[in-house]
């Protein structure tokens, strides 16, 4: 074998090693720093003495003749709300994400039921919109087990700037010590790297570029 060739095998497996640390390091980019939007522009700790209402709150029970949707935001809730913030148009959308920490009592699933919203502050009256706010739960949960989720609400644009505050209704919770409750309002659309944009192709990609260096490099001519 000449040793062009194998100088040029050597340039393809850095050129796939480089491609698949570069793949790699960016995917745990995007899992451990998790972005709902282009800035955060609050961030609330709930006070202990939340915490110790939401222990205490007895869940209504649900109407068995209204959809889970209707029942989830009719229901008795234990709420809470953020201070004021001014929301701009410029800045829209805007992102609720909560953090939840919490100890599972037993095996099995732990689950919060929650929604989340936004209190309209004006002189004529306060108006509070919310809608369910899914994801905070462990599915498999071990006896003991502490564990935090992290889940975004939907995108909401405001159509002129507002004084608003965040709010948060606690509706259920099931095989769960709430121990900290964590809020980020995010404003703006989260940045996409281009590996998630690609998703599953990169790999064809991948290997589209390895058929075209071998085309070009290494196979016999």
């Amino acid at each position: 074998m000449s040793s062009i060739r194998l100088l040029r095998i050597a340039a393809l497996f850095v050129g796939v090693a480089s491609l698949s640390t570069l793949s790699s390091a960016t995917l745990a980019d995007t899992s451990s720093e998790r972005k709902f939007g282009r800035k955060i522009v609050a961030e609330y700790d709930l006070p202990p003495e939340q915490i110790v209402k939401f222990a205490a709150f007895e869940p209504s029970a649900p109407d068995k003749h209204e959809s889970t949707l209707t029942n989830t935001l009719l229901a008795k809730s234990e709420d809470w709300s953020g201070p004021p913030l001014n929301a701009v148009t410029s800045d829209n959308p805007y992102t609720i994400a909560i953090t939840l920490t919490g100890t599972a009592k037993a095996d099995g699933p732990a689950a919060t039921l929650w929604n989340s919203g936004w209190e309209i502050r004006s002189e004529n009256g306060n108006q509070t919109r919310l809608t369910v706010h899914p994801g905070l739960a462990k599915t498999e949960a071990k006896a003991g087990e502490t564990f935090s989720v992290t889940a975004p609400g939907g995108l909401v644009s405001f159509k002129e700037d507002r004084n608003v505050a965040v709010a948060l209704a606690l509706v259920n919770a099931r095989n769960i010590d709430i121990k900290s409750v964590h809020v980020q309002i995010w404003s703006g659309m989260a940045p996409t790297s281009w590996l998630e944009m690609l998703g599953p192709i990169r790999w064809v990609l991948l290997g589209l570029v390895l058929v075209v260096l071998w085309w070009f490099w290494i196979r016999p001519r």
